[in-house]
């Protein structure tokens, strides 16, 4: 009982990962442009991290290069002042490469843009991994998906500022996970303080 009871307490104050965001499935088609996803959250989440899935289909030995954007504005007028993070990165030939963008990210409420651009001579030989077919969208609590975006046209020199229109045909594949620090309910507080009390009062005895 004293074991359950320490094992308890202690997984009740753990950190337990999360979902904010995902959009997955098996990438059928690639992206060989610049493009945009974004989501909207009405609460914060800490220790974010933000993955998508790659391809790379310019042969043998080839890598590409690409930057990652996350801002919370994009199109005409966006800036570096609207940016939370970025990250250049290149990928090896291969399909269905999951790149870890960026980790450790406090995001309030609000809209998010994740925006991926090739570099010079990445355009057309790859890109962020899609889905013809209806993917599996996974949302955490007070999340919703926004429309994806893409296009293969002149991509702006910040790349956020690029007018990229809607998206046709596809789903760009991402995901957004969280370790949020679990803040223990009423209920489970309570529960929590009556079994530090017992393991007290059972060490008590012991001495």
């Amino acid at each position: 009982m004293l074991r359950l009871l320490t094992l308890f307490c202690a997984t009740a104050i753990l950190a337990l990962p999360g979902t904010v965001i995902s959009v997955s499935g098996s990438s059928n088609i690639d992206l060989g442009g610049i493009g945009a996803v974004s989501w909207t959250q009405s609460g914060s989440f800490s220790d974010v991290s933000v993955s998508a899935l790659m391809t790379n289909r310019s042969g043998t030995g080839q890598s590409l290069a690409f930057h990652a954007f996350l801002t919370d504005a994009i199109g005409a007028g966006a800036t570096v002042a609207d940016e939370i993070a970025s990250l250049g990165f290149s990928i090896a030939p291969g399909t269905n490469q999951t790149v870890n963008l960026f980790s450790g990210l406090s995001l309030g409420a609000g809209t998010y843009f994740l925006v991926i651009s090739p570099d010079a001579g990445a355009s057309g030989a790859g890109g962020w991994g899609a889905i013809s077919t209806s993917p599996t969208v996974t949302l955490g609590s007070g999340v919703t998906r926004n429309a994806d975006r893409g296009s293969t046209g002149a991509i702006a020199s910040y790349p956020p500022s690029t007018n990229i229109p809607l998206l046709t045909g596809g789903s760009l594949l991402y995901s957004v996970t969280t370790v949020d620090s679990a803040v223990p309910e009423p209920a489970t507080t309570a529960l929590i303080g009556a079994g530090l009390a017992l393991l007290a009062a059972s060490r008590r005895r012991r001495t």
